[in-house]
């Protein structure tokens, strides 16, 4: 991670005026879309100068808070009958020639010191017009689906001419996979960002080979008030002792590995499945599905007894384990991509390794039936989250930023 700097050395600086450039912006709902409100609106409470640029039908800005959104056109939301979700039209990984041209605007208008993209909406800003630091939040930068996991469920070691394409059309079809794997590839020649922030180890290890330097690892964050939000009232929770599983129940989540070990579970363990997810499906005995608004599974995540994240595929930086720490909740998490960064085994929670319910069941009712060890876990948690807290990771941020202006100079010569 960036040194973060003291309070003393921000306070010498200038505020900073900063351009978030993300696909999405709230009130879309999404991890990342809260993850970049959360940013923008502490970097504003800090006294910089922000302003965010995110797709939308066209060209309006609007202030939220102290945060001025410009939403613009794309070429690629004008053609929503090519994505599986018309309301989510990602921004391919090549320059779009609309979103570019009023980038350029906004830039002339706004004249920001740094500029701040979160995914491939960062390729249609036009290059040095002003200092860019690009975060990977995934692993988009190398695997055109962003997940690096092949359709069999394995995990992908990398690129390759003769294994994106094919490996792509499971989930775009043939000849889009064709053209996503072509331009990707060709963004890591286009795209030069003066810093490429990762989320995590993993994802700076996936970055590395593309890059021209060193990728600086900043993880997500956790809200700095967590802990001290309400309780808000949520029916039908277990009266004894409960494990949580958050998020979305897709396949690479590994909500099956979950289900699998729940059927083998003897006496039952109370679960509640709280997220993205189909209510209707067959549950086993003990399991309890719940759709819940972020407030809500807070709530029950602060009363669980085990967070349960069984994640198959690469996890970039999950944030409901930080979420669950910050809380003083242990955590079974599988021991894939970032989530070693966030977690020691043994410490915290437990590590345990992907697709294996026997052992993620082990693990679960050794720290449920263990009273003395959950509250010890959970107060290890509770310390270990103080590093990702909101201010903390921001601060991280600001100094990043700092360095990218400090390159940008160097190499172009055009701020003294």
């Amino acid at each position: 991670m960036a040194a973060p700097l003291t309070g003393k050395a921000r306070g010498a600086e200038k505020p900073l005026r900063v351009l978030m450039v993300t696909e999405f912006y709230p009130p879309l709902k999404g991890g990342l879309e809260f993850h970049v409100e959360g940013l923008a609106n502490e970097l504003a409470a800090r006294g910089h100068n922000v302003h965010v640029a995110t797709l939308g039908p066209e060209r309006t800005d609007t202030a939220r808070g102290d945060v001025l959104v410009h939403q613009i056109p794309s070429v690629a939301s004008r053609l929503k009958f090519l994505y599986t979700d018309p309301d989510r039209p990602f921004h391919p990984p090549v320059s779009d020639p609309l979103v570019r041209r009023h980038l350029r605007q906004i830039v002339r208008e706004f004249r920001p010191d740094v500029v701040h993209g979160h995914n491939w909406m960062s390729s249609s800003f036009p290059p040095g017009l002003a200092p860019l630091v690009l975060t990977s939040h995934d692993y988009a930068w190398v695997c055109p689906k962003r997940t690096l996991m092949r359709p069999d469920g394995s995990t992908c070691s990398g690129p390759t001419l003769s294994g994106c394409t094919p490996c792509g059309a499971s989930q775009y079809g043939a000849v889009k996979a064709f053209f996503v794997d072509a331009a990707t590839r060709r963004a890591h020649s286009v795209m030069r960002p003066d810093v490429h922030v990762a989320v995590s180890n993993a994802v700076a290890t996936s970055l590395a080979p593309y890059t021209a330097r060193k990728p600086v690892v900043v993880p997500n964050f956790v809200a700095s008030d967590l802990s001290s939000m309400p309780d808000v009232a949520v029916d039908g929770l277990p009266d004894e002792p409960f494990a949580l599983f958050a998020g979305s129940t897709g396949a690479h989540k590994g909500i099956e590995v979950v289900l699998r070990a729940w059927e083998q579970c003897a006496p039952p363990l109370p679960l509640v499945v709280a997220g993205l997810g189909t209510a209707d499906r067959h549950w086993p005995k003990a399991v309890t599905f719940m759709s819940l608004s972020h407030s809500q599974l807070i709530s029950v995540l602060r009363h669980a007894a085990v967070a349960v994240v069984p994640s198959l595929w690469p996890e970039p930086c999950p944030t409901v384990v930080l979420e669950a720490m910050s809380l003083g909740v242990p955590v079974v998490a599988s021991r894939v991509g970032g989530v070693p960064d966030l977690l020691s085994d043994g410490v915290e929670g437990r590590l345990v390794p992907p697709g294996d319910p026997a052992l993620l069941m082990d693990a679960v009712v050794q720290i449920v039936t263990n009273t003395s060890l959950r509250q010890k876990m959970g107060a290890a948690g509770r310390a270990r989250a103080d590093a990702f807290q909101l201010n903390v990771v921001v601060e991280a941020i600001e100094a990043v930023y700092r360095d990218a202006m400090e390159l940008y100079c160097a190499r172009s010569g055009r701020y003294a």
